[in-house]
């Protein structure tokens, strides 16, 4: 009697209903996404965030790809794309549907379901390389793709993209058996892909990739040569060639703002072992058992692999086959999962919150490995110890065939693809409805047809950070203008300090909205209480810094009167002085002085470069015959923040008092601001946007002083 081959050599057709399978899957697994994919996502914050990213790319890549970093959310800063993700991955696949269809929304659920199918299509792939088994790569495939991690993360597109992973590490082995050109560019590809999906993910891939090659120098080093490592030398080359440019805004906005996590942040975000054993709520199957070991902010640290994964796993490493390849790929996988489990525990090993060991290796990451000190979620290193334990899981799998009844032979892969599918139930999926782009409040198409591209603010500014400012991102797709608002990984001073005086608008933060340049600001009526919005009300209406545009009863604009020009307000930055500082706004108060009162002028400057000297600012009052009758001359905040310790984009808000002498006649006065080199007095020269001098000093505005 013939035996049923669970291991065969198939035609080239016959993968076709495994993929099959993982695309039925993905649309099963996900239901209801797939049947509202352009009108609903997962969550009103980050699939906001990434529906506004894969947005923007489509917007900016054909006009200005050399301007992709500088997206509109986080005026007055640049670079503000990497607060977040920049999706080009993603993005690949979503621009043409953005460009047809006009719809994030089905740009980005779409890269979660591609994410899903990708995902058991790549470990398929990497699984069968080693078994020559479609059964045992289609459930090595279904547990990588649909594992709780992934279903916890089901909000964020750029942590469900590792899709691109197990295809890079099947065109690693592949070149390594067989060097040339054509698995080196297997390998290149797929190495860039993922990286481009996920610049988080690639701080950890890097690491993968390195712990990998090391393993491979170790078990397979007859098979290293000159010809192997040259194609590994070109594959590094093209690979850094095109990542350190685009990773180079990352560096640089985490050095010049700060952005980098404590160790106890690190800690904090490392794996718990009880998240080992538990799901997310949605789990049919384990969501109500695990539900005492979820504390808040379950959905970052949810680690479990599945039950049937991890048995099949344990056995894919004790057991042996008799095909070579099965056992290289456990000599590979083994470690490779050991180590970023070890790695995904951070930098403590900890129990039920409680720390039972403080050392863990995740420590000499942190402390000596560049752009470690930003990763917040340590525990997502969880993603590459999924990859080694469904390679050994198919491993398992395959295993078990070979020992099972020959009887029971047919039944085995039914009956280990329906438990890994039961453990990873998750539907239905929650989700929430969202405008379509011509569903948009029609605030937006008002602030859309508005001249220039002067700043907005969006208030209220609330703790809620998330679906607050997510929506506003999406939204801003609409008119593409700079707002102050945003929403990523890391917020600068500016949003800070609005989030901490917004409900004090409009009287405490006025001078700031002026001082910023903020030409509108549109306040949203329906996010305020109805005490705080009588409030509001009766301070606007004796309020003459702020003059109502536009008024569609839940939304208002507020057109931004600047006091001392008494124009609309704008943003000073059409010059520099010598391209190193620029004034973003000023306020002079009072708006019409008398001799012998103080004039205190509030400068918001913002360094634009790194500068060797300690320039002294001056505040210059000049009358009509080019005299100068007043001045306050002194270092940036009378010392306090000298132009050497200034940060790339750093704003700086200083208030310079000058004093009106008491004989000043009457009249007006121009109001000039500069900088100079104490040592030298030489001043720094102002040039407008072309590089064109302008001359040594700015006027800001006429001051008209009275008579007593």
């Amino acid at each position: 009697m013939m035996k049923p081959r669970f291991s065969s050599n198939p035609s080239r057709y016959s993968h076709l209903a495994p993929i099959l399978v993982l695309i039925l899957a993905a649309v099963v697994l996900t239901y209801p996404l797939s049947l509202h994919i352009g009108s609903a996502v997962t969550d009103d914050a980050d699939p906001l965030l990434n529906a506004w990213i894969l947005a923007w790319d489509a917007h900016v890549l054909p006009r200005n790809p050399l301007n992709l970093y500088n997206a509109n959310d986080f005026y007055p800063y640049s670079n503000t794309l990497a607060y977040s993700e920049t999706l080009l991955g993603q993005a690949i696949v979503t621009t043409p549907i953005i460009w047809i269809t006009e719809n994030p929304i089905l740009a980005v659920n779409l890269s979660i379901l591609l994410s899903f199918t990708l995902s058991g299509i790549g470990m398929y792939a990497l699984v069968y390389r080693f078994t020559h088994s479609r059964c045992a790569a289609l459930i090595a495939g279904l547990a990588f793709a649909f594992n709780p991690f992934r279903f916890a993360h089901i909000d964020h597109v750029q942590l469900l993209s590792a899709q691109w992973v197990p295809f890079a590490l099947l065109f690693l082995d592949r070149l390594i058996h067989r060097p040339n050109g054509w698995n080196a560019l297997g390998l290149v590809c797929f190495v860039n892909l993922q990286v481009l999906c996920s610049y988080y993910y690639a701080l950890f891939f890097a690491v993968a990739l390195i712990v990998l090659g090391l393993i491979y120098l170790l078990t397979e080093r007859r098979r290293i040569n000159r010809r192997l490592l040259g194609y590994l030398a070109i594959s590094l080359v093209i690979t850094a060639a095109t990542q350190i440019p685009l990773s180079i805004p990352y560096f640089r906005v985490a050095e010049s703002m700060g952005f980098e996590r404590s160790l106890e942040d690190a800690i904090l975000g490392g794996a718990d072992l009880t998240d080992f054993i538990t799901t997310p709520p949605e789990n049919r199957l384990y969501g109500a058992v695990t539900t005492r070991w979820r504390s808040e902010g379950w959905w970052e640290h949810i680690t479990f692999p599945g039950l049937t994964l991890a048995i099949l796993a344990l056995i894919g490493s004790l057991r042996r086959t008799g095909r070579a390849a099965s056992q290289r790929a456990r000599r590979l996988y083994l470690p490779l999962a050991l180590i970023m489990f070890v790695f995904s525990l951070g930098p403590a090993l900890r129990l039920a919150d409680r720390t039972i060991l403080k050392v863990m290796p995740y420590q000499l990451l942190f402390h000596y490995v560049p752009g470690f000190p930003a990763v917040r979620q340590p525990a997502r290193f969880h993603m590459f110890t999924m990859v080694g334990l469904s390679v050994l899981a198919g491993l398992g799998a395959y295993t078990l065939y070979h020992n099972w009844r020959e009887k029971w032979r047919y039944v085995l892969p039914v009956l280990l693809i329906a438990l890994v599918i039961g453990e990873n139930l998750h539907i239905p999926v929650e989700l929430t409805p969202v405008a379509r782009p011509t569903e948009f409040p029609p605030v937006y198409e008002w602030i859309a047809n508005r001249p220039g591209d002067d700043p907005i603010l969006e208030l209220p500014i609330l703790q809620d950070v998330g679906s607050t400012e997510a929506p506003r991102l999406y939204y801003s797709t609409r008119h593409w203008r700079r707002m102050v608002n945003g929403y990523g990984g890391f917020y600068p001073p500016t949003y800070a300090y609005f989030l901490f005086f917004d409900r004090e608008f409009p009287t405490q933060p006025y001078d700031r909205i002026v001082g910023l340049g903020i030409r509108y600001v549109v306040l949203h009526r329906w996010q305020y209480p109805p005490p705080e919005l009588r409030r509001i009300d009766e301070d606007l209406e004796a309020f003459p810094g702020l003059r109502l545009a536009a008024d569609f009863g839940t939304d208002q604009v507020y057109q931004v009167i600047h006091p001392n020009t008494l124009r609309p307000n704008r943003p000073w930055i059409d010059r520099t002085w010598e391209r190193k500082i620029r004034l973003l706004g000023f306020v002079a108060r009072p708006t019409n002085p008398r001799p012998g009162d103080v004039l205190k002028v509030k400068l918001f400057w913002q360094g634009l470069a790194e500068m060797d000297i300690d320039y002294t600012v001056f505040a210059h009052l000049i009358d009509e015959e080019g005299k100068l009758v007043a001045q306050s001359d002194s270092q940036p905040r009378n010392g306090e923040r000298p132009t050497s310790a200034w940060r790339y984009e750093e704003v700086v808000p200083e208030t310079r008092e000058v004093t009106l002498p008491g004989t000043l006649q009457p009249g007006r006065y121009a109001l000039c601001v500069g900088f100079y080199d104490l040592q030298t007095m030489q001043r720094l020269e102002v040039s407008d946007i072309d590089g064109t001098i302008t001359g040594d000093c700015r006027h800001l505005s006429d001051i008209v002083v009275n008579s007593k």
